[in-house]
């Protein structure tokens, strides 16, 4: 009976742990037409005063909010001292961000004579892998004169209750069970190895004398790596395998854990089996950790077989 109660306790708790567990978050920009949103953003004061009453509107309901004009600036910084690394100020900040979410701030706004109009449409991603958690709705405003405080009205809007609830209220709760939920299944990306001209390694040589292969050793790997021990083979061969696998979305230490995090500890243990494999069943010859080329794209990571030193 101690023992149930015990395991009951500990579920109980786990689950209100992880309600509690409020994710970083960013505010940034974002349109779908092409147009720079970060040009908007500097470029035009009502656009930023804008995007500055969303925050507010976060703010106010409890969120802890990354800023995000030093986020820019740090991002410009970035390029400067890496320069060819990243294509854009864009590339710059989702590589370097530190928010477990960012609220993608969809505006748009019409100049009609004296008075302007806007829209606001907020979507919460999880950062390192661009998973959409939650996606609002369209909000559209009354016209509003131009010589307004929008950072004022943009906020009172997403504090107003217009029948269907209030916007940010609905937004943010839809935000962290999305989250709570991704906190407990871990967050999905796409792994894929590779052969290149220069891989003196195949996915279906041996790996030990058990006669297991390189790919199942990948496999092993990936099942007691993946969050819950859930991933799937999208596709194998020779030459390359897919897979898509859950990744926990904070460590062990309660840290975010990045995308960039697990394919560094991904590409390490492939060149361990490759090692391996080696020593076992080959000569011994050392292998060339730097030939196992490493690129990670938002929630898709590839790591190219190494080769021989």
């Amino acid at each position: 009976m101690r023992k149930i109660l015990i395991l009951m306790f500990t579920v109980f708790y786990t689950v209100i742990s992880a309600q509690n567990i409020q994710p970083s978050m960013m505010v940034l920009p974002y349109t779908k037409t092409g147009e720079s949103a970060l040009g908007l953003y500097e470029d035009q004061k009502e656009y930023r005063a804008i995007i500055a009453g969303v925050e507010q509107a976060i703010i106010d309901r409890g969120g802890e909010l990354i800023d995000l004009e030093r986020t820019i600036q740090n991002a410009r910084e970035q390029m400067t001292r890496e320069g060819n690394k990243y294509k854009g100020v864009q590339d710059a900040i989702n590589q370097n961000a530190s928010a477990e979410i960012t609220v993608e701030a969809e505006i748009d706004y019409h100049i009609g004579g004296k008075y302007i109009q806007f829209g606001i449409r907020l979507k919460a991603v999880e950062t390192s892998t661009g998973t959409i958690v939650y996606s609002g709705t369209y909000f559209p405003s009354p016209d509003v004169p131009r010589n307004s405080n929008f950072q004022s009205v943009a906020t009172s809007l997403l504090t107003y209750d217009a029948g269907d609830g209030v916007y940010i209220d609905v937004f943010m709760n839809g935000m962290q069970a999305g989250f709570t939920k991704m906190v407990k299944e871990g967050k999905p990306i796409t792994a894929i190895v590779l052969t290149d001209d220069n891989s003196d390694f195949l996915l279906n040589d041996e790996a030990n004398d058990d006669f297991e292969l390189i790919t199942d050793k990948i496999d092993e790997w990936v099942s007691a790596k993946a969050h819950n021990g859930v991933f799937r083979v999208e596709s194998s061969s020779d030459n390359r395998l897919e897979m898509t696998i859950k990744i926990p979305l904070r460590d062990t230490n309660d840290r975010p854990y990045s995308t960039a995090k697990f394919a560094k500890e991904f590409r390490i243990a492939i060149l361990t089996i490759c090692k391996n494999a080696s020593n076992t069943m080959g000569d011994g010859s050392q292998v060339n950790p730097r030939s196992a080329k490493q690129n990670v794209d938002k929630g898709t990571i590839m790591v190219t077989m190494p080769s021989f030193k």
